[in-house]
């Protein structure tokens, strides 16, 4: 008896049964992806005390590279991994990631201004009226407000403190662990390399699971983007009030745990999934080559996610000089980016 044969006779709703593993993994996959996301810019500014812009660069960077990675992870698959074995490889990348990000924060970061080459601390109070940013000197503290040209005003400062700080005057920053930093980019690279073999593969599956022209294909999906969906909302809805009540280590740790019970719900169903996203026949197994050549696409992302973050206040800086300037001010991965939209764009016309 074929798989599609076996398929049939022992349904899910109407659909083969392998949909509901699919499903379930997905879902849980979603709900750890999209739990951990709804905390990551909130944990950048909040714990790290990364400025705006940094964090909004080092978040871009994140996302672009999880939509890049995927292309690689599906041509790896097709030609030497499986999809099957993809997705067990993916998943537990992933879970790796969450799980490390939730040990990546310790001590938050102290932030601190410095005005006129004077180093100050930054006090930061969070509810209330008082709620806003403060600098302390000694035993005194002046709330900070900004100004529309850019200066600051110190309320109730003066004598050695200004009361005014024109704008060039000042500069914010955090004293950050280094280690903490290098945890926080290392989770990431894991996340962005494993969501490259488990996002495309999974999916390839599901088309797999229904013969050519088979008119239940299209409804199979729906289901299964239902569980996107349905992983999503939940974990969005939950992972901030973990986060707010017991700390973000707990709201990553729920993600973590999500991604486990999507591996597992995968990882064990072996026997259902048999004759669907295997290797391709004949091909040479590559798999230690394919799994250390993944490992050391960590620290690529790492680099890539670093460069972003120390080039963000120059491209901000260099927005203004034009447009030439500004691209060349851009991260790395920016530039390789807006390399490709180029060549895309003026491909198109020319391939069509």
């Amino acid at each position: 008896m074929t798989t599609a044969a076996a398929s049939a006779e022992k349904g899910w709703f109407g659909h083969p049964k392998q949909l509901a593993i699919l499903f379930t993994s997905e879902m849980w996959e979603r709900f750890g992806y999209y739990g951990m996301r709804a905390l990551l810019i909130l944990y950048l500014v909040d714990h790290f005390v990364f400025a705006d812009n940094v964090a909004n660069g080092l978040y871009g960077a994140f996302t672009s590279l999880v939509y890049l990675t995927p292309l690689i992870g599906g041509l790896i698959a097709d030609q030497y991994f499986g999809s099957k074995k993809a997705v067990k490889f993916g998943a537990i990348l992933m879970s790796a990631g969450y799980l490390l990000l939730a040990f990546s924060g310790g001590d938050n970061a102290k932030p601190f201004v410095s005005i006129n080459d004077q180093r100050y601390e930054v006090a930061i109070e969070k509810n209330g009226d008082a709620a806003g940013q403060y600098v302390v000197d000694g035993e005194n503290r002046y709330r900070i407000r900004g100004n529309e040209d850019g200066s600051l005003t110190l309320e109730g400062a003066g004598g050695s403190v200004p009361a005014t700080i024109e704008k060039g005057a000042f500069k914010f920053d955090a004293d950050r662990n280094d280690v903490n930093v290098i945890l926080l980019f290392m989770s990431l690279g894991l996340i962005i390399v494993g969501n490259g073999y488990f996002k495309p593969n999974i999916s390839t599956i599901v088309g797999t699971l229904y013969p050519e022209g088979d008119p239940r294909r299209d409804a199979g999906f729906t289901i299964f983007y239902m569980g996107i969906n349905l992983g999503s909302v939940i974990s969005q809805g939950l992972a901030p009030v973990i986060a707010v009540k017991f700390g973000y280590q707990w709201g990553f740790a729920l993600a973590g745990f999500g991604m486990l019970l999507a591996w597992a719900r995968f990882q064990f169903s072996d026997k259902a999934l048999a004759g669907y996203g295997d290797p391709p026949e004949g091909g040479k197994n590559r798999d230690a080559i394919i799994i250390l050549l993944s490992l050391l696409a960590v620290p690529l992302a790492w680099f890539l996610l670093n460069n972003a973050m120390e080039t963000a206040s120059m491209a901000r800086e260099a927005a203004a000089t034009g447009i030439v300037e500004y691209i060349l001010s851009q991260p790395l991965l920016g530039q390789v980016m807006f390399f490709v939209y180029l060549v895309a764009m003026i491909g198109i016309p020319v391939w069509s």
